[in-house]
């Protein structure tokens, strides 16, 4: 490859490979490249963190967590009746997406205030619409499979959870 004058920009004069590769001949914006793909790693950010925000509205993990105030996952497990390390696992991934906050002098986590009143807003739509807004990263079955087997720490059907070490935020 040859540079032109812009060092972030390559042109080449070979034909294109079958592989899906641009065409050697084009010139590549690699600014745009790093552009394009960070917005794929947010959106794929978003879509897991909506899943997990799914599962913790169906599970009423949100709510539990509001209204047990700051606590651990072992904590906030035994309010909810739940297994402790999915609760955990939801909790690292909520905290690192901001949507709690965890406190590493006391090792727990809290909905901030301002969280609350803000999913206090949201309930009516919820209420208005709660398979619109539910099922959206979730399908209906998915979503109570999924549920179930966070409730229980079991895998059920053909799925199983994978828990991967939780690296606190």
């Amino acid at each position: 490859m040859t540079a032109t004058t812009n060092p972030s920009t390559f042109t080449s004069a070979a034909p294109a490979a079958p592989t899906g590769e641009p065409p050697r001949d084009a010139v590549l914006d690699f600014e745009a490249v790093q552009s394009f793909l960070s917005r794929v790693v947010t959106d794929l950010g978003g879509a897991m963190i909506g899943l997990v925000c799914a599962l913790g509205d169906r599970l009423g993990l949100f709510r539990a967590l509001a209204a047990a105030g700051p606590c651990t996952s072992e904590q906030l497990a035994r309010h909810c009746r739940m297994h402790e390390r999915p609760i955990r696992e939801w909790l690292c991934a909520v905290a690192s997406a901001g949507y709690v906050v965890y406190d590493p002098a006391r090792a727990s986590y809290r909905l901030p205030p301002e969280h609350v009143l803000a999913s206090a807003l949201l309930q009516p739509l919820s209420a208005l619409r709660p398979e619109a807004v539910r099922t959206v990263p979730v399908g209906r079955k998915q979503g109570s499979s999924c549920a179930s087997s966070i409730r229980t720490a079991r895998p059920s059907g053909p799925q199983r959870i994978v828990w991967l070490p939780c690296a606190r935020p």
